[in-house]
């Protein structure tokens, strides 16, 4: 693959830097180097910002991880903090993030978090850039699933992002000024649960 992962991920422009076709190599590579790690077959979170080419990456490293035997359930929109915070909350053994956070909304990331919850390892990204596809048939996984996440999911992002939120005044409001997956689980909270403050997104959906 060459130097794929910078200080947060690998990110470029989508369709061109980043591709299908790398983001299905990278998801192939990094379920066998989890594999080898943990010694068993790998179970991987994955969420994805509002961008328009995330769901196209999302199908794609979802491919690449299932082809191998990794067991895959899928988030949806989500802020990366709730990812971070839910791939150790139940106890996965790592989760990717589809974002490339503040750059333009051509561009697309994929960053992949160990099961504490923190970055993966430099090590650990090296060896999957250094995967070969030819190791990949001899471990010889059988078995693969991938699911959509369902609500136990969307509503456990509430502890990690509305605790922040929690001395704002009643009738205050909170501002989204980002691509909008911030602002999901709290339109969530604010439809199906007492709100004091409501949640605005600010900003229209990333193409």
């Amino acid at each position: 693959m060459g130097r794929l992962f910078g200080t947060d991920g690998a990110r470029g422009v989508a369709n061109t830097e980043i591709t299908c076709e790398l983001a299905m190599e990278i998801g192939r590579a990094a379920a066998m180097v989890l594999t080898k790690e943990n010694k068993k077959k790998p179970r991987v979170l994955i969420g994805m910002d509002t961008r328009a080419s995330s769901e196209m990456l999302e199908s794609a490293i979802s491919a690449g991880l299932c082809s191998v035997g990794a067991d895959v359930m899928l988030l949806g929109e989500i802020p990366t903090p709730a990812v971070a915070f839910l791939v150790k909350k139940y106890e996965y053994d790592a989760a990717v993030m589809i974002s490339a956070s503040h750059n333009p909304c051509e561009y697309n990331g994929i960053k992949i978090f160990q099961g504490t919850g923190y970055k993966l390892p430099d090590a650990l990204e090296e060896e999957i850039e250094a995967f070969e596809d030819e190791k990949i048939e001899e471990l010889g996984i059988e078995g693969l699933k991938l699911i959509q996440s369902d609500k136990l999911f969307k509503y456990g992002t509430d502890a990690v992002l509305l605790s922040k939120f929690a001395k704002v005044k009643k009738g205050g409001s909170v501002l989204d000024f980002c691509t909008g997956s911030g602002i999901i689980p709290l339109l969530m909270y604010a439809q199906n649960k007492e709100s004091s403050f409501d949640a605005l997104e600010i900003t229209e959906k990333a193409s």
